[in-house]
């Protein structure tokens, strides 16, 4: 919606006012930010849904299979317990932050093209310098976790030393 805003600025484009006075989403206006988006941005648009699958359907959602994980029947107490968040294994949380990461980052790049061709805002001098200098940073964590991936795939890994280091250093 925020690129879509640089976009097109007019607040009448994407809110009226109710009853009550206050401001309230038009309907409809999240499906024409979408197509705008996928018809000027069709690169970011797509990477952007890669890396939300991704996350909706290994981490951010519900599922059948994230419920046995994060739901128990206590027999002692006739009840069922449930977390608010997932219970996970340290070494997968580094996985699902760096999917975050990932998403984020292209959702800058995005806002950073959107500025260029509608500069109503500005734009810091040094961004390209830091965004690269960042997007390097996360490129090579992307590569070594994906090499961490095959080992676990291979199923001879039960440990990865790096991240038991980096939970120690946090206790």
């Amino acid at each position: 919606m925020a690129c879509y805003a640089l976009y097109n600025p007019k607040i009448d484009s994407f809110a009226i006012k109710n009853d009550q006075g206050s401001m309230v989403e038009k309907s409809g206006v999240k499906s024409k930010a979408n197509k705008w988006i996928e018809n000027n941005y069709k690169d970011m648009s797509d990477t952007i849904h890669v890396y939300k699958k991704q996350i909706n359907s290994k981490f951010a959602h519900s599922s059948i299979l994230s419920a046995f994980g994060n739901f128990e029947l206590s027999e002692e107490h006739y009840q069922g317990v449930s977390w608010i968040f997932d219970r996970t294994e340290d070494r997968d949380i580094h996985f699902q932050l760096l999917s975050l990461v990932n998403l984020v980052l292209i959702q800058v790049e995005m806002f950073y093209r959107v500025i260029k061709d509608y500069p109503i805002v500005g734009i810091v001098d040094d961004f390209t310098f830091r965004y690269e200098k960042i997007h390097g940073t996360v490129t090579l964590l992307n590569d070594f976790y994906k090499l961490i991936a095959e080992e676990l795939a291979k199923g001879e890994v039960v440990e990865i030393p790096i991240l038991r280091t980096l939970n120690e250093e946090e206790t």
